[in-house]
């Protein structure tokens, strides 16, 4: 299982079956299988599988001090993506003096619309681009022509957007929900948004100014998301230890 949510009512019924009948649960993240928990009836033994696909290879980084901050979104333009809080994010950065930009890939869920409006409201059309959709393949390459990720979803699984952005080298602007409360670590290997209420927002505001101006910072940062997962399995080498153990047993 890889979602900390059903996506509708036929997602959740092949769910439940697979649960009645499987012997042992498996789940990319610690935040899935406590969602899933209350629905394993009778009780199962689960297991957290990496959901890594594959390791990515930093990318070099410029030893100049930068001057523009470029940012990328990467992920399904959905309510639940909260972009109107990114948009937030990078209007405020803006107002603090510095040079931010923010491209926006994904597909559209109905969304793009009304967020564009948001966008032009602010003047902020000329920074905050939607460059369509960028195949899986592609994106460590699409990644590493960014300096900044940034998630502010009000629901994830394991984000594996976020990992790869954390272990190609991108400064990670994230919001504590699903796993991502489990692997980032604030002002350690990222910068997190606890929540939406002001006196968190005004911190996370804070604490983003003073990582983007702040070289020193940022390369410690950088040091800690890149080698957060190198010890890591993949999820092949996961799942065939696991199904090892599982033939071993029987």
């Amino acid at each position: 299982m890889h979602s900390g949510k059903f996506a509708h009512l036929l997602d959740q019924l092949g769910i439940l079956i697979g649960l009645k009948f499987a012997s042992e649960i498996w789940a990319d993240s610690k935040s899935t299988l406590k969602f899933i928990s209350p629905y394993i009836s009778p009780q199962k033994p689960t297991k957290k599988i990496s959901f890594l696909l594959q390791h990515y290879t930093p990318k070099v980084k410029s030893q100049n001090k930068k001057e523009e901050f470029k940012f990328i979104f990467l992920g399904r333009i959905s309510q639940e993506k909260r972009l109107d809080l990114s948009v937030k994010f990078i209007n405020e950065l803006k107002q603090k003096g510095l040079d931010v930009s923010l491209d926006i890939f994904g597909p559209d869920n109905h969304t793009w619309e009304s967020l564009s409006e948001y966008i032009n409201a602010l003047n902020l059309n000329n920074i905050i681009k939607y460059k369509g959709i960028c195949p899986f393949e592609e994106t460590p390459s699409l990644l590493s022509q960014y300096d900044a990720f940034v998630l502010m979803s009000d629901y994830e699984g394991m984000s594996i957007s976020t990992v790869q952005a954390m272990e190609i080298g991108l400064l990670c602007f994230l919001r504590n929900v699903g796993e991502i409360a489990n692997y980032g670590e604030n002002m350690v290997n990222s910068v997190i948004l606890k929540s939406e209420q002001p006196d968190d927002w005004q911190e996370f505001i804070e604490n983003s100014v003073n990582v983007l101006n702040n070289q020193t910072l940022q390369k410690t940062i950088l040091s800690n998301s890149t080698a957060k997962f190198a010890n890591q399995l993949t999820y092949t080498q996961d799942i065939i230890q696991n199904l090892k153990r599982l033939s071993t047993n029987s």
